[in-house]
């Protein structure tokens, strides 16, 4: 149906208003400035993500070593991916 998105992002939308704040409880250092992050997705059961950008690399992470590193520090230093995918071409 045409108003599935529609729908789907209302539920986003409505979601996500909800709360007035968020509480920084980690950040992930990914290396300089440069470096930028453009897109981020998680797998259909949360167990992985991966990020991509301006480096022309797709890396995957286990999410649930993330979170374990989370609860025992403040502050999470990448590289803790599990696999690194490169291309020099632009089209990745």
């Amino acid at each position: 149906r045409s108003d599935d998105g529609l729908s789907d992002f209302c539920d986003s939308l409505s979601t996500f208003t909800h709360y007035s704040r968020f509480k920084l409880v980690n950040t992930l250092r990914y290396g300089d400035i440069f470096n930028i992050v453009s897109s981020i997705e998680f797998d259909r059961d949360d167990e992985y993500f991966a990020t991509a950008g301006v480096t022309k690399k797709i890396k995957i992470f286990d999410y649930g070593n993330i979170e374990r590193l989370i609860v025992n520090t403040t502050l999470v230093i990448l590289p803790y991916e599990m696999v690194r995918l490169e291309d020099e071409s632009r089209q990745i």
